[in-house]
């Protein structure tokens, strides 16, 4: 390395995809400046180099070719998800699981940490799970990323409460009979396909079971939640075919229902689609995991790195709306507001803000931010909790300005 320049170094740095920042050892700074790992960044940012070439020729011509140790093979490829360890199946392409959400991380702190951390559990050892909060917690972005990240097969359906499930499992069509006429015959659903056939492997003949998510369950009405009563029974799930039979399902078919409920119906009167659900089919669910709003420590690593923009031109914008997060949350805990402050609303701020300096560069953080806070602001209930937000909002700025 000595016999590079200054600018041969830095042009073999390699650039993190969540800041931008180069560096010729990427591990480092993922783990000191993000917290997190070098596989769960390659599990969102699958392919970006991590090493500077530099760096990999040095160790390739400092150590005896008999000392180096061997690559990890695929087949033997594991990812350690909350001190768990777990396969990753290879095998299994991209397209057949969930889309990674952007910029997911692992929470590290407080009770939503534990909380995952109980689902990684309850996902490995494939167990039907029940995963509530109210909106904005990433129980939907959890199972996507577990999904991802292990290439765990996966398939989601929202519940539209108008939709008859039914027609996820089989329906009726029509085609040519042979003789010039047309018949009617039962067209097996994606929903039924997965359930009964799995995923099966080109490459080695395996089948491998789908995780089946089914988001906003607790919007379900009582005949779209019966439909799960034998996919869940304790002791053989099955479907029943178009002809009145029970068929078995895949071993290891896991389901995971996500609700902002739990199975009571709304109790806040913030969530009024939410149903009450059978209370023997809620005990089908061997699993039942309540997720909470992350702690700001996670959340501000996440905004960091989804809004890079807001972080180079103010960089008090952060401080301010981790202030405001942490003020409204306590407000509304201890009752003194009627709403939600999710992190979807968090973002929403900042890409909000984001949106401002693309348009008009020269804002100043004061007037970017108070201004922009009006977008999520004006979607409160009422009256007297946009003024007390818009007061919170005055008051961090004010603050973290002096």
């Amino acid at each position: 390395m000595s016999t590079l320049t200054t600018q041969q170094l830095d042009a073999s740095k390699v650039q993190c995809a969540i800041c931008g920042e180069r560096h010729l050892y990427l591990p480092t700074h993922l783990e000191d400046a993000h917290g997190i790992t070098t596989a769960e960044y390659l599990a969102q940012y699958p392919g970006s180099p991590t090493v500077s070439d530099v760096l990999l020729d040095v160790e390739k011509n400092s150590q005896p070719s008999g000392n180096r140790k061997a690559a990890t093979a695929l087949a033997d490829l594991r990812l350690k998800l909350k001190g768990i360890e777990l396969d990753v199946w290879h095998n299994i392409p991209q397209d057949e699981c969930l889309d990674m959400p952007d910029h997911y991380r692992l929470p590290k702190f407080g009770k939503l940490s534990t909380a995952v951390q109980r689902a990684v559990r309850n996902l490995a050892m494939r167990r039907h799970t029940w995963i509530s909060c109210m909106p904005g917690a990433g129980k939907d972005a959890f199972v996507h990323y577990f999904s991802a990240a292990l290439r765990r097969p996966a398939k989601c359906w929202t519940i539209d409460p108008g939709t008859d499930l039914e027609t996820y499992m089989y329906s009726k069509s029509l085609r040519p009979d042979g003789q010039g006429n047309t018949e009617t015959y039962w067209e097996l659903g994606e929903l039924y396909l997965a359930l009964t056939e799995g995923y099966l492997c080109p490459q080695t003949g395996k089948r491998y079971p789908y995780i089946i998510l089914l988001s906003d369950f607790d919007r379900a009405s009582k005949t779209q939640a019966e439909k799960l009563r034998l996919i869940l029974d304790s002791i053989k799930g099955r479907v029943m075919t178009p002809d009145g039979k029970a068929y078995p399902i895949v071993e290891g078919t896991v389901v995971v229902a996500t609700a902002n409920s739990q199975g009571g119906g709304d109790t806040t009167g913030r969530c009024i689609s939410a149903r009450p659900v059978d209370s023997s089919l809620m005990n089908r669910f061997k699993r039942k995991v309540l997720f909470h709003l992350m702690e700001w420590k996670d959340e501000k690593e996440i905004v960091r790195s989804k809004f890079p923009l807001m972080l180079e031109k103010c960089p008090k914008s952060l401080d301010i709306i981790g202030d405001v997060t942490k003020s409204m949350r306590k407000a509304i805990e201890n009752e003194d507001m009627h709403c939600e402050f999710s992190h979807r609303d968090v973002c929403n701020w900042a890409e909000a803000a984001e949106d401002r300096l693309n348009l008009q560069p020269e804002l100043g953080t004061s007037k970017l931010m108070s201004e922009s806070a009006f977008e999520w602001i004006d979607g409160l209930p009422d009256e007297e909790t946009r003024i007390e937000a818009k007061r919170i909002v005055d008051h961090s700025v004010n603050d973290d300005l002096l």
